[in-house]
């Protein structure tokens, strides 16, 4: 490590021994490290009545911290950080600077507006500049910890009070997995995978529920249904609704209702195979278990060759590295009773030389960690699970060869 990281790092730890001891006095803080240059500090009022698992969760507000030498010292702040997906300051977001020695610590506060309106946007490398002229000014500069600790607090206190006018609804936990076992059975469907499409469903029905007071009742019945059958009814009940003011424009960035509507109609197709799939698996009962058997198998045996993967690491310069997706395969024999013959390959060299089939055995390819910067091991889950998903529909495929399975939907949520 050289001299001028060993001071960045130095720098950033100052600042954030800074930052802790004086939220510390006032608030229960949570530190998330960013780089070397500074750390988030998630902050909640002690208020010992308040936990994340009520219905109304208590409010969080981001402080990042930096430190300074002098006015010549410069940083920059990610853009994301502080702008949402619509531009707009996010509440709640503070940029906190110390500069100088500790026994002459001067600090400056912002908020996310004020860097917004104050700092520079350096719009090619999406960042906000932090330098002498823009931020280092009389007008963020806090004479005491204090007023910093009181800023924060007005804030915190009006974003909780927010919530409590908006929010006297009922608090929904919702999963994929909180439906009704068949229809979880990952038969293939050309329309939506059920699970997901669920998911997204009652998520956008939460959105909607403090703002459509008189249909109130049948989205709470959607909340807590698990028959998917049910919930096609319940949301035929809501068409007059969903459909009113279709062309006025929209609230929200998100067209909630479009989306319902969307939803509404593919889930009701995917309702429909699903069922029928269904019907044909339960008229052979050696079909069925052996199509249970199998998505247990490759399932279990997938799960468990996961927890040993790892993304290739490659070195692409002296200090840097790239993570590569790993190349996977699973072959089976799609004979019934022969469920638990499931072999699952990592590939390394060429993918397009692998052993040859005999007229039982199938095989599917994927890549896992397509991603692994971006979404981590959750991602990696989630395209080991869409591997999954599709070695159980080649092997649906294989049993119903007259019911031609075309482009079946793959899983998109990485985990509840």
């Amino acid at each position: 490590m050289s001299r001028k990281t060993d001071k960045i790092q130095q720098n950033g730890i100052t600042g954030q021994e800074r930052t802790s001891g004086l939220l510390s006095e006032r608030f229960w803080v949570l530190k998330r490290q960013v780089d070397i240059h500074g750390a988030d500090f998630l902050v909640q009022l002690q208020y010992e009545t308040e936990t994340f698992s009520d219905p109304l969760p208590p409010r969080l507000c981001t402080v990042q911290s930096k430190y300074c030498q002098d006015r010549n010292t410069s940083h920059e702040i990610p853009a994301k950080y502080v702008l949402d997906e619509d531009g707009q300051p996010r509440r709640g977001f503070f940029l906190l600077i110390h500069m100088g020695d500790s026994d002459d610590n001067i600090r400056f506060l912002l908020s996310a507006a004020e860097i917004r309106s104050a700092l520079r946007h350096d719009e090619k490398k999406d960042v906000f500049k932090i330098q002498a002229g823009t931020a280092y000014t009389d007008t963020f500069q806090k004479k005491t910890g204090k007023s910093v600790l009181d800023i924060i607090e007005k804030e915190l206190i009006e974003l909780r009070d927010m919530d409590r006018l908006r929010f006297n609804i009922p608090f929904y936990e919702i999963k994929r997995t909180r439906i009704d076992r068949k229809w979880i059975i990952p038969i293939p469907n050309e329309h939506e995978f059920i699970p997901d499409a669920v998911f997204f469903l009652k998520n956008l029905i939460r959105m909607t529920l403090e703002e459509n007071a008189a249909e109130y009742e049948i989205m709470a019945k959607i909340m807590t249904e698990n028959d998917v059958s049910v919930i096609i009814s319940l949301l035929d009940k809501l068409e007059d609704w969903i459909d009113q003011d279709s062309d006025a424009p929209q609230m929200t960035v998100l067209d909630v209702k479009g989306n319902i509507r969307e939803l509404h109609g593919s889930l009701a197709k995917a309702v429909a195979i699903h069922a029928r799939r269904l019907e044909l698996l339960c008229e052979d009962e050696n079909k069925i278990r052996s199509f249970i058997d199998f998505c247990n198998s490759v399932g279990e045996a997938g799960y468990r060759i996961f927890e040993k993967m790892k993304p290739v690491k490659q070195r692409v310069s002296a200090n840097s590295y790239q993570f590569l997706p790993v190349r996977c395969t699973i072959k089976f024999d799609v004979e019934p009773g022969n469920h638990d013959r499931v072999v699952i390959d990592e590939i390394s060299g060429d993918p397009s030389v692998l052993p040859a089939l005999t007229a039982n055995e199938r095989r599917v390819e994927g890549q896992i960690f397509t991603d692994f910067l971006g979404d981590g091991r959750a991602g990696g889950l989630r395209d080991m699970n869409r591997l999954i998903v599709s070695a159980c529909a080649v092997y649906f495929d294989a049993l119903f060869p007259d019911d031609a399975v075309v482009s079946p939907k793959m899983p998109k949520v990485m985990a509840d």
